[in-house]
């Protein structure tokens, strides 16, 4: 996996957690 990808994925898995608190 590239760095790219990873970063990608990050943003949102961060996105996803961010929405499933409220």
């Amino acid at each position: 996996m590239s760095q790219s990808e990873l970063n990608h994925y990050s943003r949102i898995y961060t996105k996803y957690v961010s929405f499933s608190k409220t």
